[in-house]
């Protein structure tokens, strides 16, 4: 089964603030085809022992680093101050013991009481992570990924349901590439959310950030 949504060929785009609008549409199309998918396969994702928010994930595109600095600039000053505290200690720990084991186990800093307190600002991989899933580039060998361990405990021996992640994929990566040209960005990015919260935007980027909020 897949709950992959059509995306226009060739939406409006004409500020940074037409991208970021396009991103969010797009993040709200991914919740929904999870949802679906999910709901097939009898899974509800809550009150997990093996929280995903403990695993290393690795965020791409400046659009998915915009919004989540956009949220975290709506928060107070005090919270903003204790979050990054938390992703300070975070990449210190990977810093020390190496990438892969010193985030073995580590909270993401944005969780706080089990639940992500930028929810509706989290990167892609955060609202995708869970369900088996399916990435078929164009031209390229066809890319499958199992669900969570908690998926297959909690499904029940239900038939398990496929999340084709390729139209999300496609479309994030083209908006991606449109948005760093409107902004004459040549650099890539590869960061985790602590990563994201403790680097300062600058320049076009931090000006995309204010026309986001």
């Amino acid at each position: 089964m897949s709950g992959a949504s059509m995306h226009s060929s060739a939406p409006f785009e004409g500020t940074p603030a037409d991208f970021i609008d396009q991103t969010r549409r797009l993040f709200s199309e991914m919740d929904c085809d999870y949802r679906q998918v999910a709901a097939a396969s009898g899974f509800v994702c809550t009150g997990c022992e093996e929280n995903c928010c403990r695993s290393l994930f690795y965020h791409h595109t400046f659009l998915e680093y915009v919004l989540l600095r956009a949220g975290f600039e709506t928060l107070s000053r005090a919270g903003q101050r204790q979050i990054l505290q938390r992703a300070a200690a975070y990449v210190r720990s990977i810093q020390t013991r190496g990438r892969q084991a010193g985030a073995e186990g580590l909270m993401c800093p944005l969780n706080e009481q089990g639940r992500c307190i930028l929810y509706a600002a989290r990167p892609m991989i955060c609202r995708l992570h869970g369900t088996p899933h399916v990435f078929s580039p164009p031209g390229q060998r066809k890319i499958e990924g199992p669900g969570c361990r908690a998926f297959y405990r909690r499904i029940d021996g239900r038939q398990a349901q496929c999340l084709d992640r390729t139209p999300h994929y496609i479309e994030l990566a083209r908006l991606e590439a449109r948005f760093k040209q409107h902004l004459a960005l040549n650099q890539k990015i590869k960061l985790t959310v602590a990563e994201m919260l403790l680097r300062e935007p600058t320049g076009t980027v931090a000006e995309a950030i204010s026309s986001s909020r």
